[in-house]
């Protein structure tokens, strides 16, 4: 369901709209009805579509009144239209393909940005948040509110410029007619003409195997790698939400919210890892202009966050063996993945 609230906050009451909850001015991604015996560029562009329609809703609040929410939501439609891109490769490939992407890119960065320190406010200044992060000093949170609002102020910019607006149309004019539909190389035309469920099965089952394949050794994995496969994990969840509409019977959808849910549990561990790496990062940019506290008020903070990573990589790795239990979804007529 849709749900928009319209309020106004001002730039220094965005500061700190994220610990207050400020979940009303948002519009939410919508299901993606997708019906069995669909050719894939067509299930493509009911995705693309979507994705689309998700941003711009949540852009339009973002520009009007700076929701901390609609900037979480412009940045979730805009990572979910990459996932989108990425799945149907095989069939929308060229240079065009490499142009948008490449932009879209450039525009999550700008979002991320101003995520991270949405997040790490609301981290450093929740009551709970004691054991993860110290609390953060009056001047310190001024030097965040001001890195922050630098932040909004470049997705902003961004967004209300002429060039990001020129962007947005040609992206709808290559969703609806790019030269993707019409390529006569024999691996687009024959991607372009199979089935969506059985393209769904092939991709699906792709990335299962590699998510697999790569968490074996999950405790492992350096703060990089782990991130590297954080991003994995979103992608396989999203193009299991895209595709969750061709389940064609109650034991398919039973399995897909087992399945679903299993990703999104060790999507939240991992992400768990992941905001305090950026937090790290963020303190790091304090540190260099002494903006922190003293060594020892650090080495505290350090003991703690050991121990919080600890646990958080145990749980992160009970949660990949639950994803790797979980049976798959997709149907046995179009490649049904017993084991891997």
């Amino acid at each position: 369901m849709t749900n928009l609230k319209i309020g106004l906050l001002s730039k220094s009451g965005r500061g700190y709209a994220l610990a207050n909850s400020d979940k009303s001015a948002l519009f939410t991604a919508e299901r993606i009805a997708l019906r069995p015996n669909l050719s894939s560029s067509e299930a493509f562009q009911i995705i693309a579509r979507a994705c689309v329609q998700h941003f711009r809703l949540n852009e339009a609040l973002l520009v009007k009144n700076g929701s901390v929410q609609a900037l979480h939501q412009s940045r979730i439609a805009i990572r979910r239209l990459r996932s989108a891109l990425s799945l149907f490769k095989p069939m929308v490939r060229g240079q065009k393909y490499k142009r948008l992407k490449k932009r879209l890119r450039s525009v999550s960065h700008q979002f991320g940005e101003a995520r991270n320190l949405d997040v790490y406010v609301a981290q450093t200044t929740a009551p709970e948040a004691g054991r993860q992060f110290r609390p953060t000093l009056l001047s310190q949170a001024v030097h965040i509110q001001e890195a922050r609002d630098q932040a909004y102020d470049n997705v902003l910019n961004t967004l209300q410029s002429e060039r990001f607006h020129h962007f947005m149309q040609e992206l709808d004019a290559w969703i609806q007619q790019g030269r993707w539909r019409t390529s006569d190389k024999p691996r687009n035309q024959a991607a372009r003409k199979q089935k969506v469920e059985e393209f769904a099965a092939t991709a699906l089952k792709k990335g299962r195997h590699e998510l697999k394949r790569h968490g074996r050794h999950l405790k492992r994995l350096s703060p990089e790698e782990r991130h590297r496969f954080r991003i994995g994990v979103k992608k396989l969840r999203y193009a299991c939400e895209c595709f969750s509409g061709l389940s064609i019977d109650a034991q398919h959808r039973k399995r897909y919210q087992t399945f679903i849910a299993t990703l999104g549990q060790l999507q939240s561990r991992l992400g768990d890892l992941n905001d305090i790496q950026n937090a790290n990062e963020i303190e790091s940019k304090q540190a260099s202009h002494k903006r922190v506290p003293g060594r020892k008020s650090r080495d505290r903070n350090k003991n703690d966050q050991g121990q919080r990573i600890d646990e958080l990589l145990v749980s992160a790795c009970e949660a990949y063996q639950r994803f790797s239990d979980a049976q798959p979804f997709w149907n046995k007529q179009s490649g049904e993945d017993r084991d891997i």
